[in-house]
């Protein structure tokens, strides 16, 4: 903005008196008409600047390329849990969601029950008998600490889950480093993120969460856990491919030629990969007994109730 001296100003005098100051019985009033000075002809104040900039959105792209899939040795796991209230003394666990980023078959897995022990049973049956070694989450610190409170306050021993390695994508995507760098980036939501990246919008907001959970609707909070399991597996797999490590179409990023082989085209093998079993528990005799993570119902060894999969 161009500086100029205004030509305007106030002045004030101070006089003392002992007399009671004046005050009118009828306001005053005072019309005045404010005009404005030219400037010169170099400087330009575009009326809808402001407004402009405050509307305006980046472009989207016309499709959003598929997120490639890779087979790799299960090291590391993906988690997001759901809970009512952000301090564990507050509130209760919901359910587990996990997921195994590196496999072909990506599917994220929920363990919901009414028992939050049992909860932690299942998970910790699950993880503890695990080659994984990475635990991945958005802001992973806040299920990192639940799990880790839960497992103090029944008495639980988790030694592999405790030796951990952690990634949170909430700091990878705020300073696309995982060791800490000083910044004012804001961090952003992983629904943000998600309609940045992924062009989807929001599944549901967190009072919805709230809402079926008391209306005992885990098949809705499934959904929306593994909405953000497979966001935050997008956003681990994105960070591989922009890292060289991955090629955008899948398999490991490489500089020669990609052509396929009988060994590439090969079937997974089957052992790698599989979660093992969880107990679950009959609603009508109340017996207990193993099912695969993968089945969506399996008939009770005891009386022959369905039993369905907390999971799917």
């Amino acid at each position: 903005m161009a500086e100029k001296e205004l030509s305007a100003g106030v002045q004030i005098e101070w006089v003392q008196t002992s007399e009671k100051p004046y005050k009118p019985k009828t306001v005053l009033n005072i019309d005045a008409v404010l005009e404005p000075e030219d400037v010169p002809a170099s400087t330009y104040y575009p009326p809808t600047y402001y407004e402009e900039w405050e509307t305006w959105t980046p472009p989207g792209i016309a499709k959003f390329p598929e997120i490639p899939t890779y087979d790799a040795p299960p090291s590391e796991l993906i988690i997001n849990l759901e809970t009512t209230r952000v301090k564990p003394w507050e509130g209760r666990l919901i359910c587990i969601g996990v997921l195994d980023p590196n496999t072909s078959a990506v599917e994220p897995y929920n363990i919901i029950l009414e028992s939050e022990e049992e909860m932690l049973d299942i998970f910790l049956d699950f993880y503890e008998d695990s080659d994984y070694k990475t635990i991945i989450g958005y802001n992973v610190s806040f299920d990192y600490r639940w799990i880790y409170a839960l497992c103090q306050k029944y008495r639980k021993t988790a030694p592999n889950f405790m030796n951990a390695k952690l990634v949170d994508m909430m700091q990878q995507q705020k300073q696309v480093k995982q060791a800490f760098v000083y910044g004012m980036n804001p961090t952003g939501k992983l629904d943000e993120w998600s309609e940045y990246l992924l062009g989807l919008e929001p599944y549901a907001a967190v009072k919805d969460v709230m809402q079926w959970y008391k209306d005992k609707n885990f098949e809705e909070i499934t959904n929306y856990n593994a909405r953000k399991l497979l966001t935050t597996y997008s956003l681990f797999t994105l960070d591989k491919v922009v890292k060289g490590e991955l090629a955008a179409g899948g398999g490991e990023a490489t500089a020669e030629s990609t052509t396929e082989t009988e060994e590439e085209n090969a079937p997974a093998n089957p052992s790698v990969n599989v979660p093992k079993p969880f107990m679950v528990q009959c609603g009508r005799c109340r017996a207990e007994q193993p099912m695969p993570v993968t089945e969506k119902v399996i008939q009770c060894a005891v009386c022959g109730n369905e039993i369905l999969n907390p999971g799917l």
